[in-house]
Parts: structure tokens; sequence; C-alpha cells
């Protein structure tokens, strides 16, 4: 295999080959390396990391005119400072123009959205964001960018900062990033400025930005999600909007507030959803994430349909009561909208919905004038919402925000700038309702519904709460049934706020009986129609029959419809040892069964640990919804309602959900265990006495503030509540060993995970039945509508305890099902990733370190390719933990580990693993591991330009394979060997010991190998001049990538192709080569790659007199071959600059470049390029007019062609020696 070092580009943009390892595959490969680019590079706008310290931030003010104002338009610009004169400057001439390079830089920010590689999309935005702010600078004039960069620099040594008003014209003025703007002599754009601090504003002569509510006051935000569904062929189809991922971004952002933040997430996307929440209580921010599109929000309609929603159903949501702050988490909710032509024929652009909310009288609005990563948007407003908490100045606090994002980007080099993208848009102060400054948590009034938490407190379960309410559509009544301390009763609670039309409520808690609920029906219903059912003395039937005839007879629905609650409902129920129910109360059976069968607009509405008894008679009527755990979005939002478990550091939250899961009730425990002051709620309080000696009181001082201790008597009790040490002594040991099979998994599984590869599926259905029956496993239901099984994770700690033996047999069977769902090729890889970290975890638990192992490797292979190398490092380590230190198991995890080192461009490290490998597979013996170590560790030092030290790593490689009879290896060491002759300028030998290979590839079948050979006989051809051979050649290696599928291979030799078409004159044809491999090496993460395709697009700009473009290619290329180390590229790139810099008429500066790239050709083996350098330093010196330098220089460059066998270098420094005048 053939290192990096080799594979460049010379000033003709010639590619070589540098042939790849085949990862934990140990047969070598000779094509190029399979790695994806994920280490820091140096970000191209490296002048932007030099921010000045900021001034101390400033609080909220009281409306007063913006300190500067710029007015852009299409016939003038013109600055206000204060009460200064106006600066004035001419009109935007140049729209078209910059629109154009902003949409370059929309078109990079695309390709990244549709997975390509950031790294390279990074090294390609920022130059174009720089260029695009200086040209949006120049168009200002040069009166305004002076007076704005004196303002700055007046505000900088004063130690403030200044509110620039951005008033930006109609048309195609308003879809620029003015934020982008880089003024004269500055180095940082206005997005992320020190001191000039940009907002958008129309017409408004003041803007206010503060935004809590008063002092000492929460920052009080109320979310909506809106994700609606559609209905495709009778069958629902849930949304796009990933609502589990926005809820956990709200988390973070909640969680991580410098100050008090109260945080209210409705439990429906309805503008009547949130029109409710605000006139509950008041809200400093509203928060809105959904789709949008041009002007509009899409959110949701009472039946979870798509509903388009722009400014003004909005406004009417807040009833002339605006929030002082909105939030559009939609993409492009802050861009103009497009509409119809306009007389001329040119598009028309009107206000979009961020500006029409501002305009209708919202004070500030937040919004993204283009699409952004999700988790850009995420990581932004929790900065946002964490600097309102500190100071409450949203136009501090989103600079604050964009500024250190962009100080993380540029430090990490971990995505793209987006900091342009978030605009303030100021409207109207916002006075501020005395009622409703200062307005606490608990101001915030019950739902008149029973069970029903305050709009907001409801945590989550959106997928859930649209079932419930679908059923309801088709069935008299819902039961919703699971372990207690679930959350049941405050869903049922969630489902009656939210259904409009359920009339009397009549609601009852524990035992029951029909006279009870008969008397209270007669109370609730209005008029006639509950004077029909008085009479004490009646029999319950008599009653029910009335309001059976009342129902069937009155015309007013609203008289006698009437929603029965029945909460904790096994209260009324007895369960046997098999898990079956039956009533306590057989007539409540029989009342039951007639209210769902017999009376019209009635509705039963039940919450029960176990569900109703099977095969009543109005078991049919009735839907049963299981609930199953929370997610892990909705246990962080439970967090937030709970203050001592709030304010748990994040890596105890974390080891604490992983030992609770999602079982609300275990954190009120937990919670009232660590509180001190503030007392629990009443319902927790009445537990404590009932679970507890001595009650609340008690259980602190037992704990005594220890988290562990705490956790695991939350666990205990939980444990005593739901009486799970009485359910589990009602199962036989099959059921009870299936249940502890379940437990093990930590994530949910279908029933075939639960039962051995032999076993019938159908037979464990009974047993998960009567499981389910007792609540001590919940179903899941998956996207596709199939049926998963997960258990609590503290019910799961608890068996663990007390079966440790069925736990071990568990992880086994776990590791089985998860290995066989990683071995699909058929999966995505994201879902195989999960499954192997599953296996690998449940090997470690069942104590078998081997297997482990083994599965580690497999997922090595998938985490190299998809170049997630910090994890794959990080397994590697942990394997190495596994293994016998002095075993070839060691010495393969420390080639791996050098692999991954050689990749990332850490060569020292590199070399390190391999000679520990080598040096464990000598001690141990192992021939076959020495082969792999010493061709892996020739590879490094062939990437590094030791052609020595590579070729004894070769040959001694190939030897061993030899030996052992593994003539394909043995070929594969011949061909690196070839590579180093050909870099050394033996082109003979070269040429020798490929057909040699390419023998034994042949007759190995070994199609890779093959194409490999082709590239390089390409090469050879191109270098003797015959372009026509080297074309077959790449035509031939082209071939074979089709027929093996190797795309990435295909690209190299698709640069290799364009090469060859410059050399033949055809640049239109070169570029179409080039771009295509840039297009497909960043899709596929191929950093090498990328660096190549970059210079030859370079030198296809060169060609055509492209010089800004070819020198912006040949920078990023040489960029990365730096970061990589590549020495001979970084050469080659320094020549190619050194032409370009000629060309443009600097020699003075081609001169310095060219002597740089012969430095570093100093530094290796190299030989053949070396002649291009000497051309490019006679070139630059013949410009100067020091011909007799120029003349030994050529003469030098000949020479070295010639031992190079380079027929075309020799041709081209003759042609320009001939041509010299004399001196």
């Amino acid at each position: 295999m053939r290192g990096r070092s080799g594979s460049h580009c010379d000033g003709r943009g010639v590619t070589r080959l540098s042939p790849p390892w085949s990862f934990w595959s140990e047969p070598l490969c000779t094509s190029r390396p399979r790695w994806t680019r994920r280490t820091p590079l140096p970000c191209c706008a490296s002048a932007w990391s030099r921010l000045p310290p900021r001034g101390p931030p400033r609080p909220g003010r009281t409306p007063v005119p913006g300190d500067l104002r710029l007015t852009v338009g299409e016939r003038a610009v013109s600055l206000h400072v204060g009460d200064a004169p106006t600066t004035r400057g001419p009109g935007v001439n140049e729209v078209l123009t910059l629109r154009e390079m902003h949409r370059a830089v929309e078109r990079l920010h695309e390709d990244v959205r549709a997975g390509r590689d950031r790294k390279a999309a990074l090294r390609e935005v920022d130059p174009l964001l720089r260029r695009l702010g200086r040209a949006m600078a120049g168009i200002l004039g040069p009166d305004v960018g002076r007076r704005l960069v004196s303002a700055a620099a007046d505000a900088r040594r004063s130690g403030r900062r200044l509110r620039l008003g951005l008033d930006i014209g109609p048309g195609l003025l308003g879809t620029l990033p003015w934020e982008a703007t880089l003024l004269p002599g500055e180095d940082i754009p206005l997005g992320i400025h020190d001191v000039l601090l940009p907002f958008r504003v129309s017409g408004a002569t003041e803007a206010a930005f503060e935004v809590t509510g008063g002092e000492g006051s929460p920052l009080r935000v109320v979310a909506l999600l809106a994700s609606p569904q559609s209905v495709v062929a009778g069958s629902v189809r849930e949304p796009l909007l990933d609502l589990e991922t926005e809820e956990l971004r709200l988390v973070r952002a909640a969680s991580t507030a410098a100050g008090s933040l109260d945080l209210r997430v409705l439990s429906s996307g309805t503008p009547e959803a949130l029109s409710e929440a605000l006139a509950a209580a008041p809200a400093d921010v509203v928060h809105l994430a959904c789709h949008a599109e041009p002007g509009l929000l899409v959110l949701e309609d009472p039946s979870g349909a798509r509903l388009p929603v722009g400014a003004g159903e909005l406004a009417a949501a807040w009833a002339g009561r605006p929030p002082a702050l909105v939030v559009l988490a939609g993409c492009s909710t802050g861009a103009l909208v497009r509409s119809s032509r306009d007389d001329e024929g040119g598009s028309r652009y009107l206000s979009g919905l961020a500006q029409t909310l501002a305009d209708q009288g919202v004070q500030t609005v937040v919004a993204m004038t283009a699409p952004v990563r999700d988790d850009y948007a995420g990581d932004l407003m929790a900065g946002v919402f964490s600097a309102l908490t500190a100071h409450g100045d949203v136009l501090e606090a989103l600079h604050e925000a964009r500024s250190a994002l962009d100080q993380t980007r540029r430090h990490s080099a971990d995505g793209l700038p987006e900091w342009h993208v978030p605009v303030l848009f100021a409207g109207s102060p916002v006075v501020r309702a005395a009622d409703a400054a200062g307005a606490s948590v608990a101001a915030i009034p019950r739902p008149k519904v029973p069970l029903a938490l305050p709009s907001g407190r409801f945590v989550g379960r959106r997928a859930l709460l649209r079932a419930a309410l679908r059923s309801l559509d088709t069935h008299a009544g819902l039961v919703v049934h699971g372990t207690g301390g679930g959350g049941k009763s405050a869903f049922l609670g969630e489902v009656l706020r939210l259904r409009k039309d359920t009339g009397a409520i009549v609601a009852f808690s524990g035992p029951v009986d029909p006279d009870r609920i008969m008397d209270e029906v007669a109370d609730a219903l209005p008029g006639t129609a509950g004077e029909a059912l008085t009479g004490t003395d009646r029999d319950w039937r008599d009653r029910l029959d009335a309001l059976v005839r009342a129902a069937s007879g009155h015309g007013d629905s609203a008289q006698t419809a009437v929603t029965l609650v029945l909460d904790d409902f096994e209260a009324n129920l007895r369960y046997d040892a098999q898990g079956t129910t039956a009533f306590t109360n057989q007539e409540l059976g029989d009342f039951l069964t007639r209210w769902v069968q017999g009376v019209e607009r009635a509705t039963l509405l039940a919450t029960s640990r176990h569900p109703l008894p099977s095969g009543h008679p109005g078991g049919d009527r009735l839907a049963h919804l299981p609930l199953p755990p929370l997610t892990a979005s909705e246990a962080g939002l439970l967090r937030l309602r709970l203050p001592a478990v709030r304010r748990l550091p994040h890596p105890h939250w974390l080891r604490l959900h992983e030992l609770i899961g999602g079982h609300p009730r275990t954190y009120g425990y937990l919670d009232a265990l660590l509180g001190t002051a503030r007392g629990p709620a009443e319902d927790v309080a009445r537990r404590f006495e009932r679970l507890v000696d001595g009650g609340l009181p008690a259980a602190r001082a037992r704990a005594g503030g220890i988290l562990r201790t705490a956790a695991s008597d939350a666990v205990r009790l939980t444990v005593r509540d739901t009486l799970l040490t009485e359910l589990l002594a009602l199962l036989d040991e099959p059921v009870r060993g299936l249940l502890g099979t379940a437990a093990v998994f930590r994530l949910p599984v279908p029933v075939g995970a639960l039962v051995s590869d032999d076993a019938d599926t159908a037979g464990v259905q009974e047993p998960l039945s009567r499981l389910e029956r007792l609540g001590l496993i919940s179903p899941v239901q998956g996207d596709a509508g199939d049926l998963y099984w997960v258990v609590h994770r503290w019910t799961a700690a608890e068996l663990a305890r007390l079966q440790p033996l069925e736990a071990e047999k568990g992880h086994v069977r776990a590791a089985r099902h998860w290995s066989a769902r990683f071995a699909r090729t058929d999966l995505p890889r994201n879902q195989r990733i999960i499954a192997a970290q599953e296996a690998i975890h449940h090997f470690v638990e069942a104590g078998l370190p081997g297997d482990a192992s083994a599965e580690a490797n497999r997922l090595c292979g998938i985490l190299h390719s998809a170049g997630h190398w910090s994890a794959e490092w990080t397994l590697c380590e942990r394997m190495l933990a596994w293994v016998p230190q002095d075993g070839e198991q060691a010495a393969q995890i420390h080639r791996q580990i050098g692999l991954i080192a050689r990749d990332r461009g850490d060569a020292a490290e590199a070399v390190a693993h391999m000679e520990r490998a080598l040096e464990v597979s000598t001690a141990a013996g192992d021939r076959l591991g020495v082969a792999f170590a010493a061709h892996q560790l020739g590879s490094v030092h062939h990437n590094l330009g030791r052609f020595g030290d590579a070729e004894a790593g070769y040959r001694q490689a190939g030897e061993i394979f030899a030996e052992l009879g593994r003539e394909r290896d043995s070929a594969a060491s011949a061909f690196q060997i070839s590579l180093l002759e050909e870099d050394r300028g033996r082109l003979v030998a070269a040429q020798e010991g490929l057909r040699a290979a390419m023998e034994t590839f042949e007759r190995v079948d070994d199609l890779e190998a093959l194409t490999s050979c082709h590239r390089r006989m390409a090469g050879l051809a191109e270098r003797a001049g015959d372009l026509e051979a080297a074309m077959g050649h790449c035509r031939e290696a082209l071939a074979l990538c089709d027929d093996t599928g190797d795309r990435l291979a295909a690209t190299s030799v698709r640069n290799q192709l364009g090469t060859l078409w410059i050399l033949a004159g055809d640049y239109e044809a070169a570029h179409g080569e080039f771009d295509a491999a840039l297009r497909e090496a960043v899709d596929r993460g191929m950093t090498e790659e990328i660096a190549r395709s970059r210079q030859h697009l370079g030198v296809c700009a060169r060609h055509t007199g492209a010089l800004d473009i070819a020198e912006e290619h040949v920078q990023a290329a040489l960029e990365i071959n730096t970061e990589l180390g590549r020495i001979t590229a970084q050469a080659a790139c320094r020549g190619l600059l050194a032409k370009i810099a000629k060309e443009r008429g600097d020699p003075l500066l081609g001169l310095r470049h060219a002597r740089c790239a012969l430095m570093l050709f100093s530094r290796t083996d190299e030989t053949r390029d070396r002649a291009q350098t000497y051309l490019a330093i006679g070139d630059c010196l013949r410009t100067l007019g020091r011909y007799a330098a120029a003349r030994s220089f050529y003469r030098k460059g000949i020479v070295e062609a010639e031992n190079a066998h380079d027929v075309p270098v020799v041709s081209q420094i003759r042609d320009a020696l001939d041509t010299l005048p004399p001196g």
C-alpha cells in the first residue's frame, strides 16, 4: 500500500495513487485509504479568533432610539449616529452580484445538510463569507464605512457597545445577510462583532430589548411544538418533526440556564393551546418550533392535521398582550417572501413572518433567515435563554450566543459558520401589564377539568395523546393502564383538557359503586336531564335507564353529554396468580357494561394498574392504552419540575436516568428525599407516611442528602408502592425467567428477542400479556406499527438484585439478539452501530470479554469508514483491557489504533502503535502478525517520505507473506515497492513491478487491486508522454470500479483522468471530472481526495485565467495537506502557488513559494516534482530580469526531469531555456 506522501499533484495537476488499507480484514488492499477526516483543521478565518475582550453586558434598557441606524436602499445609503448629522453614501446597484455570491454560500450549506463533510465546507464557506462581507461593506460607500469604523473604535475605547439598527430596503436587498458585513480594516463581521450589536428594524423610531417580566422573577417561556400528522389511505402517518429531539433541546436550554427559567411545553400544537396557555399565565418568551412555509408556520388543528398560520392568527393567540420575545425556530422564518412578479417582470419580495410580527406589535422576534442545522439552533437558543436569565437583554443575549458558538466552532473546526443566519427583528416596545410583571410560577391556575395539571406542566407523550383522542372517536371509553406511579392520572387529565366535547364530568378515585356514580351524575347534569335521575331510594338500574331515555330523546346533546372518570380503578379489581383480573363488585362491572353500551353521548375514562377484566360484555366498546416509561426528553422535562433533582450536575442526572428510567413517581420520591425547606406535593407526603415509619423526615434523615443513598431508597420506595415483591411472588419460574430476560434490555425489543432461536414466539404471547396485566412490562408501538417490549429501569435494577443468575442468562440472549441485528447489512448504519454497542454491553455484563472484543472488531470497521475515529479509538482502548497484552489480539488492536492515528495525520502516534504491534507479534512468534505490522509501518514511513524505511518494511512483509503462501498479500507488498521506485524516478523498475503484481491479482481475481495497477500504469504512460495509453488505463480502472461498486476509487480515477484532459488541453472536460470527484469526495468525507480535487480545480482555473479562484482552491488544498503532514503534497501546492503568483504579476511571492517547495522536497526522497519546482523558480527569476540565475535553475530542472524520465517536463524546460534572453 502506498503512503500519503506519494499521493500528490504536481504543477500540471498530475495525480498519483495511494492504495489503502482494508480495515480489520487483514489481507492487504491496494487502493486508497478509506477514512473520513474528523480532526480539527486550521480555520481560514483565523483573524476572527482574535476577538477583543467584550465590554460588560448591559441590562435591558427602557425604550430609546438606537445608537446607530443604517438605512440601505437602492438609491441611497444613510447612517444616523445618535443626533449627529447623517452620513450618506451611494445607492446599492450591485445587488445581483451580491445575491449570486450569497447563493454560493447557501449551496455549500445545502451540501452539508445533505450529508457532506463539514470540514470541506468550512474551508470553502469562510473565505467566501469574508469576500461577501467585504463586498457588502464596499457598496455602503467610503464615508459610511469610515463613520461606522470610527463609532466602533470610540465605543471600544470607552468599554461599551453600540446597537446598530439595520433598516434594509425592499426587494433583493432584503435577501442578503447584512450581519455578514465586514467593515473596512476590520476582521470581525457585524454578526459577531465585539462592540456593534446589529438588529433589523423597519420604520420604528425606537426599540426595547428587555425581556424578563420583573425583578427577581423567572424567565417565563411557553414552547409550542407543532408536528402535524397526515392521513394516507386511511392510516395515520406520524409527522416529520422529531418531537423527542426538540424537547431534548428545550430541556438542555432550561437545564443550563444561568438563572431561573420556567419552561412550559404545550402538549398540543394548535393556536388554541397557545392562547389557553397565555390566558392562564403570561409569558416573557413564546418559542415556536415547527415546519415553515413562506410567510407561514405549519401548526396543528384540533385533529392533529396541518394548519398553516400567518402573523395575524398568531397575534390573535396573545389577544393584544404579545410576549416580549417570540422565537421562530422554523427554517427561513426571517426570510422575505417571494411573491408575484412586479410590473417590470421582476420578482416582488414581501416582508417575512418575523418582520410582519414585529410590525404588528411584538417587541422582539428571533428568526432564521435561512435553514440551519438543528444542533446549531438548539445550542443557540440554549445560550440565548441562559443569557436572558442573567441580564434580560435579548439583543445582548443573541449576540453573545452567536459569538460564543462561533468561537467554539473555530477552535474545534467542527461546524459551518452559521452566525449570520439568526437575526433579531425589533418592533414596538411592549408595555408590560402590571399584573403580568413579576408573576410567579405558582400563579398559573389549574384547569377546571379533574386530574389535569396546569397548562404546560404536563410532560410529553404527544403521540400517545393523539392515539388516545383518536380512540375516543371510535370507542365509548378509554382505559389507561400501567405500573403504579407511571403518570396515568396526569395523562388522563391531559386527555380531558384536550378533549373539547366532554360534557359534564363526574370523577372518582379508588373504590366506587354504581349508586355513588349515579348520584354524582344527577348533580352534574343540567336541567331536566339531571332531575330525571334524582332519588337516592331508586335502584341504579332504574336511574341509568332514565339516563338512556333522556340521552336518546333529548334534542340538546349538551344537556345529556357526560364523561365518567374513574382514577386508580385497580382498587375495584382483584387479580390471581395468572394475572387475571375480576371486579370486586360484579354490579360495578354490570353498570360499566351498560354505561358504554347503552348511554348515548356518555364516555368512560379510567386509569388502572391492570387492564379491566377481559370478556365482559362492554369490553369491545373500550379502548385500552398501555402507558410506557417516559422517554429521555420527557424525563428531562420532568426533571425541570423537581427543584432538588434539577440542581444535580448533568453527569449525575445521566446516571440517575440509567437507574430509574422513565418512572415519574420514583423521581418524585428522590426529589423529596433530597429536598430541604420546600415540602413535596401533598400526595407524595401522604405516600411517605404510608410507606416509611416516621414519614418523610425519617426517610430524609436516613438518606442524609447523599445522592447514591437517596436514589436507592427511592427505588425501594417504588418497589413497596407498586407491590413489586408481591407481584413477583405470583409468577412461576418460566414467566419470571421471561421477565428477567426482558429486564436486561436497555432498549425496547420485539418479542423474538426474548426467546431462544428455535422457540416459537407464539408461546410467549400469553405470558407477556400476563406480565402486562400485572404492570411488570410495557408494550411500545414502533414507527411501523410493530410491537416492542420494555421493562422500567428501576424494575430491572431490582430484578437484577433478586435474580442475578437470570440476569446473566438474559445478557447472553440479549447479546446474541443485538449481534444478529448488527450483522444485518440491510439496516441503516446508525442502527447497526447502536446494535453493536448494545451487543458489546451485554457481552461484557455476561462476563464474555472475548465475544465483546470480537464484536468490537467488527464495529471498528464501520466506525473507521464512517470517520467516527474518536469513538473507534475509545473502543479500541476498551478492547485492550479485554485481551492479553502479549497476544495477537492486542497486536491487532495496536495496528488499528496506528491506522487511526495515521489517517488523522498523527504520524508519531501511528509509528508508536505500529512498532508496539510489531514488538508483540515478534515476541509471540506470530509471523503473520509481524508481516501485517511491518507492511503498515512501511505505509506510515511512506506517508512521511522516508522511502528507505518504507522499502524495508514492505520487503520484510513481502518475504513473510511469500513464506506463508499468501500470494496475494505478497503481491501487494511488491506493488507498494513499485510505487517507491516510481517516486524515486526508476520508471522501468516501477513498470516491471506493476506488471508482476498485476499477474498475481488477475490470477486471484482481485479487481480492486487491478484497479490500482491500471491507475499506476496510467501514471507511467503519462510520464512517458503517451496520453492515449494513459487514458486507456484510466478507463479500464473506471470500468473495474463500476464492477466492484467502489465509488471511492472511482473518485481518485476521475481526478487522474482530469489531469490527463488538462495535458490534452481540454479544460472543460477536465473541470467536469474534477468537479464530480470533489462532490463525491465531500459526500464520502475523503479528505485526501478533497485536497487533491481542490488542487486539480486550481490547476484547471489557472489554465483558464481565473487566477483568484485558482489561488483559493490551491490554498485550501495546502491547508489540508499541511494538517495531514503530507510533505510532498505540500511542496506540489507551493509550486503551483508560485506559478499563480508569477502570473498575477508578483514574481517575488512566487519565488518565496517555489523556494519553500524546494525546501519541502529536500525533506523527502521524492524526485519527480523537483523539476517543476526548478522551472517555477527559473520563471520567476526570468520575470525579475535575473536571466543568469534563471538559466542555472532551468538547467538543474532539466537534470532532475531526465533523472525522473519525465519527457514532457524536459521538453517544457528546454523550451523556456531556448527562449531565455542572454545575460
